[in-house]
């Protein structure tokens, strides 16, 4: 059975297809590993009736469970959006042994292993699971699966104090697979990122001027093309913006599962329903016609292109 390891610095991993797709790094010092565990092995059953059905990936809503009470008192702060926000995780149950489970949560570009026990009876499957606790961001697991189902329920709550301390889970079975197939629908808007736009209007002959705010985003271009199926030619290329060629190119990444750090991109991304956030590293799995290089080539010389929205 191969190893998975999680670093300090670097997350490095090895494993199969339909596990974890990372490789061990280069300059990866013997210090800098924090936790070992065996990788997951994925099974496809999706009724659970056995321990070894629940082994696999469980991805689903990942939302907040704090009090409309506690909720105002940041509402109105600048960060609100993304402390607030109903996020995608993935689980993965990587192996249980008797009454003792491990496993690893995948949410916002970060894995962390965390390991409890799990109680059995005629009626289903009872977890209890913790994260190391080294990290602010962790905490404690606590779901269930009747037997005969497909939904894991269940709560979060973190060690220590923040803004959210507390989210609900609800999961589903799934394995993953790539598919190039799977197409972007919608237009992408990066809320944080903007600009003041000076307007002018004539109406009954007196001139008026206003100032709005812009923000930056896609055109009509990332809907006609999927840069997973369709070769991307250099004159089509040179008539993208910035937010296309952006879009396109991290639209290989999802399709290959990356979970994204960037709370603009999950946003974005976790719309579509094919998306299934459970690696950080796949460079190793994109295909001949998936070139990230040539888009990066013209990413880094598009213009920018902002449009005005309503929040």
């Amino acid at each position: 059975m191969k190893k998975l390891f999680i670093v300090s610095v670097v997350f490095a991993f090895l494993g199969c297809k339909e596990a974890i797709k990372n490789e061990v790094s280069q300059n990866l010092k013997l210090d800098e590993v924090l936790y070992e565990f065996e990788e997951p092995v994925v099974t496809e059953n999706l009724v659970m009736t056995t321990k070894e059905d629940l082994l696999g990936y469980w991805v689903g809503d990942y939302t907040s469970d704090i009090t409309p009470e506690e909720e105002v008192k940041f509402k109105d702060s600048e960060d609100y959006y993304e402390v607030n926000y109903n996020k995608r995780i993935s689980i993965s149950i990587d192996n249980i042994i008797d009454t003792i489970v491990n496993g690893h949560p995948v949410v916002s570009g970060n894995i962390r292993p965390f390991k409890g026990s799990l109680v059995e009876n005629e009626k289903g499957f009872y977890f209890k699971v913790s994260e190391p606790g080294d990290d602010k961001y962790d905490g404690k697991f606590e779901f269930s699966i009747l037997k005969n189902d497909s939904i894991i329920n269940g709560k979060w709550q973190a060690n220590e104090v923040l803004r959210i301390d507390r989210r609900r889970l609800k999961l589903y079975k799934k394995v993953f697979e790539y598919n190039a197939d799977n197409e972007l629908s919608h237009e992408y808007i990066d809320w944080d990122k903007s600009k003041k736009v000076k307007y002018k209007d004539v109406d009954n002959d007196k001139e008026y001027e206003w100032e709005d705010e812009e923000y930056f985003t896609t055109t009509g271009a990332v809907l006609k093309v999927n840069t997973s199926k369709d070769k991307v030619t250099k004159e089509f290329a040179e008539n993208l913006t910035k937010a296309d060629i952006f879009i396109l190119r991290n639209s290989i990444y999802a399709r290959h599962g990356y979970s994204f750090k960037n709370r603009q991109l999950r946003s974005y991304f976790e719309d579509y329903d094919w998306y299934m956030p459970v690696f950080t590293d796949v460079k190793k799995t994109f295909t001949k016609i998936e070139n990230i290089d040539l888009l990066l080539l013209y990413e880094e010389n598009a213009e920018e292109y902002y449009d005005r929205f309503g929040r």
